[in-house]
């Protein structure tokens, strides 16, 4: 992990190796020091993005000093967003962990990069999208806002709108996985991407304007509901 001690507590560290015991985890508070590295083989690097001037240059080094790791960046809350597209091009960059999330979601987040997928916080798509000319909605009049949200229903993936329909059932994560044949912390990850694209502040609004979607939705002859149309 490159980080500032700001950024890295001594309280992180044994959340971590609490929660994956085969993991050693070397700390390293600069560039400099994660080039020279313990003389060990590392297989994952964290690396803050304060300490990024030049992202990709300085990644492809670390890169280089670590050809056997793959990388994730550590993104504080109050540092500026990074050039998503140039690092997430790298290949052996997995993704974005942001330091303001929930510690048993960041620890999930975690896991699920250390199994070789990736993460990118939603908040930071929509700063991508936002920057190459698609205009934010509308700020909305207070009755138009409940109306808003229903529509980013139809924002959802198919995964996350099933994932949606069983939370709507009173399932829990445990089941819902279970169901899908998925890990509960990659159901953690849905539910926290599907809370972000809806505006809800939990599970249970984010089961509520599902309700209200459906019920409004035309229904098959067997009784259940269509899917909204994906682009």
């Amino acid at each position: 992990m490159v980080a500032t001690s700001s950024e890295l507590s001594d309280s992180l560290v044994h959340a971590i190796e609490r929660q994956f015991p085969w993991i050693e985890v070397i700390q390293a508070g600069d560039l400099h020091a994660a080039h020279a590295g313990s003389g060990a083989a590392v297989a994952f690097m964290l690396v803050e993005s304060s300490l990024l001037l030049e992202p990709r240059a300085q990644m492809s080094l670390l890169h280089q000093a670590h050809p056997t790791a793959v990388f994730a960046i550590l993104q504080a809350e109050t540092c500026p967003a990074l050039p998503l597209l140039e690092l997430l091009s790298l290949s052996f960059v997995r993704g974005v962990l942001p330091m303001d999330l929930k510690l048993d979601l960041w620890l999930s987040v975690l896991q699920v990069i250390l199994q070789g997928g990736c993460y990118v916080p939603p908040a930071m798509i929509l700063s991508l999208r936002a920057s190459h000319g698609e205009a934010p909605p509308p700020v909305a009049e207070p009755g138009a806002i409940e109306l808003r949200r229903r529509g980013r229903i139809g924002a959802l993936t198919e995964r996350e709108f099933e994932i949606l329909e069983l939370v709507s059932r009173g399932l829990q994560n445990k089941l819902i996985a279970s169901r899908l044949n998925l890990s509960e912390n990659t159901i953690k990850i849905h539910l926290h991407n599907i809370i972000t694209k809806l505006g809800v502040h939990n599970r249970t609004q984010a089961a509520g304007l599902f309700r209200d979607h459906t019920s409004a939705a035309p229904r098959t002859i067997e009784g259940g509901f269509l899917l909204p149309q994906r682009q």
